[in-house]
């Protein structure tokens, strides 16, 4: 027999008192006509319990109705026994189908209709989400993540140039603001070797490009070809750390890998005044500030405060097409989602642009009208956005199945 219960009891109610049954393995108890009751549980030595169990009408016990169900804990520690199961699985890309184990009563479902679902994760795999466990059919559950996630983008408009003497200046695809903060990058060494690069807003159209050595020194000889990066102060940065200058220089903690976006911005002035300042990666915990003059020599009177951004990985590209198409330098991999959009209009107007993989360091937009046809005349600035792959979450987690 089952328990049976009144059609005025609430189902939170019914749950939960049917849930104490189970464990005190009554199967017996008539509730039919008696919504409310009394449940009063016991243990005098710690190692027995008694539930008991007072039907009552609207808060009066009917004379004569009073159970006693004696429940043994068992004295080895183990967990009270449920009408359910449990186990443990891993998450593959985000979900899982689970086969629930058969119940030993005879006619049973492994998930009937109604059935408590759960799952916890026990160890993080992958980019973890809130979990959602459902009843798939009479046999399976479904354990799965949220959704997918994609990197961060940022907002960065991308030039690419050849250095003579160390230096160049640069007309940008988008005017370049006061609080822009700027990373410059080596595509091709030539001439005499550098470090690293800095740059610097000259005015509403332009930035100068400069090249150093170790020591912060311009490098005159310098003839490599760059590709500057021009980003909104602090977008989407994952980290950032300050500190203060000593002689036009500072080493600052942060955390950091190798193909990293690294930016800095004075916080407030110190000593005397720098142009602007470059900021190089010493290794995964550590990054080194440089102040530098308007000619790009160090300024080693210099004692600014500054703050450094870690921005991560290059997720975005900026350019002019020419003749309606263009391949554009940007890391991605085959899988990879790439987007891409019009931020200013030039030639033959274009009524949508398409961007597809090329190779691991370039990818290919074209302009389209609605036709789909290539606009060959269109030479409008672009923006690609490459949104990564999804985070899939591999987390090895513990699921609950509770039979009504």
């Amino acid at each position: 027999m089952a328990n049976q219960f009144s059609s005025s009891m609430s189902p939170s109610v019914r749950a939960a008192l049917q849930t104490v049954l189970q464990m005190a393995g009554i199967t017996t108890l008539d509730l039919t006509n008696s919504p409310s009751f009394k449940l009063v549980a016991e243990s005098r030595d710690g190692v027995s319990m008694s539930f008991r169990v007072t039907p009552q009408d609207h808060g009066l016990a009917v004379k004569g109705f009073l159970q006693d169900y004696e429940l043994d804990v068992p004295k080895g520690g183990g967990g009270l026994d449920i009408d359910g199961a449990y186990g443990m699985s891993t998450m593959v890309s985000s979900t899982i189908d689970i086969t629930v184990p058969s119940p030993a009563e005879p006619g049973q479902e492994a998930v009937p209709k109604g059935a408590y679902i759960g799952a916890i994760a026990t160890t993080v795999g992958g980019v973890p989400h809130a979990l959602y466990a459902e009843r798939v059919d009479a046999n399976t559950i479904r354990v799965s993540s949220k959704g997918s996630a994609y990197a961060g983008i940022n907002e960065a408009d991308s030039v690419s140039v050849a250095l003579v003497a160390g230096t160049k200046d640069i007309a940008t695809n988008v005017a370049p603001l006061t609080t822009d903060l700027l990373y410059v990058e080596q595509i091709t060494a030539g001439g005499d070797s550098a470090t690293h690069y800095s740059a610097v807003r000259k005015n509403t159209t332009e930035i100068t490009l400069f090249a150093h050595d170790a020591a912060g020194a311009l490098v005159a000889g310098n003839t490599a070809t760059v590709r500057a990066h021009k980003f909104p102060a602090g977008a989407s940065s994952r980290l950032s750390a300050t500190g203060t200058l000593v002689a036009g220089v500072v080493t600052i903690a942060l955390p950091n890998a190798v193909g990293d976006v690294l930016l800095v911005k004075q916080e407030s002035s110190g000593g005397v005044a720098a142009s602007h300042f470059a900021v190089v990666r010493v290794d995964s915990t550590s990054v080194r500030v440089f102040a530098h003059t308007a000619a790009g020599a160090l300024q080693n009177a210099n004692t600014s405060t500054v703050r450094v951004y870690n921005m991560g990985a290059v997720k975005t590209a900026c350019a002019t097409l020419a003749s309606g198409t263009l391949d554009i330098p940007l890391v991605v991999s085959a899988t990879d989602r790439l987007s891409v959009r019009e931020v200013k209009a030039g030639g033959d107007p274009a009524t949508q642009f398409v961007v597809k993989r090329k190779d691991d360091d370039e990818v290919t937009v074209m302009a389209l009208n609605d036709t789909p046809a290539k606009v060959d005349g269109n030479t409008s600035v672009v923006q690609v956005y490459n949104h990564g792959t999804p985070a899939l979450e591999t987390s090895t987690i513990r699921w609950t199945v509770i039979r009504p």
